[in-house]
């Protein structure tokens, strides 16, 4: 895919436009680097995945004088995105085939106020289902069908620690913060105005995915790595539950998903 996707214009439908995970605030550059959009081809929308991992760092310019100590690693994450539909979607889901896109972006980035973004990059997801052939039809020959997912989403962010971290994410609908209140009104990474904050817990003991009401982040975990400068990696899941609306006309897929973000 040879650009980043944008949010779907079709009427109708609730999408979702998030900012996902860890970043970290950038020292301007004139040479930002991007990682490839990264699109799996899904038979069916239930159990789809995809993933992708940050891209490479910036080349910064040499600083220090002799004995100077080298700065500490820039943390780096390896996000993952699986759909999970909700129980009245997973008969359509079965016949519904579509494309999850996964995408890293140094460049734009979204900020969650008073909170600092550990992991140097802001992570973009996209599901675009076609729609069945058995969806109901409108009299002009569109056939259309809402599927209700919930994205699980898992970062594994690397020299880091679990102190302080937590989920920033950037959403085109409205929900409630790790405050309690309603995120607020923030510019998207693809220009447009959406709702970023940052996410609560999930409620225990954790309800099966499909049943999640509402975004939440699950409790964080850790795990040893000897190449990591603590020594261990962190694990931020995420749950982001959607209705993704498709389309097809004569035969010819839609896409109706919408662009989540985030970042940690």
């Amino acid at each position: 895919m040879p650009h980043t996707p944008r949010r779907g214009r079709s009427a109708g439908r609730a999408a979702a436009t998030l900012t996902l995970i860890v970043c970290l605030v950038l020292t301007a550059s004139t040479s930002l680097v991007h990682a490839a959009p990264r699109t799996k081809t899904c038979a069916h929308i239930s159990g789809c995945s995809a993933s992708v991992s940050s891209p490479p760092a910036l080349v910064g310019g040499g600083g220090g004088g002799p004995g100077a100590q080298p700065p500490p690693p820039t943390p780096t994450s390896h996000l993952a995105v699986a759909v999970a539909p909700a129980p009245k979607s997973v008969r359509v889901a079965r016949r519904t085939s579509g494309e999850l896109m996964t995408n890293a972006e140094r460049g734009r980035r979204i900020r969650c106020g008073g909170y600092r973004l550990t992991a140097p990059t802001t992570f973009q997801w996209q599901l675009e289902p076609t729609a069945a052939a058995s969806a109901a039809s409108s009299g002009s020959g569109v056939f259309r069908t809402v599927l209700y997912v919930t994205y699980e989403v898992t970062e594994r962010i690397t020299d880091t620690t679990a102190a302080g971290v937590h989920f920033c994410l950037g959403a085109d609908f409205r929900f409630r913060t790790l405050s309690g209140r309603r995120a607020p009104v923030r510019r998207l990474p693809d220009g447009t105005r959406g709702h970023v904050g940052l996410l609560p817990p999930c409620p225990q003991p954790l309800p099966p995915l499909g049943s999640t009401k509402k975004p939440c982040v699950e409790p964080i975990t850790t795990v040893k790595d000897p190449g990591s400068a603590t020594g261990v990696d962190v694990i931020l899941t995420a749950r982001v539950p959607v209705a993704v609306a498709a389309a097809t006309v004569r035969g010819a897929g839609d896409s109706g998903g919408g662009d989540p973000w985030g970042g940690g």
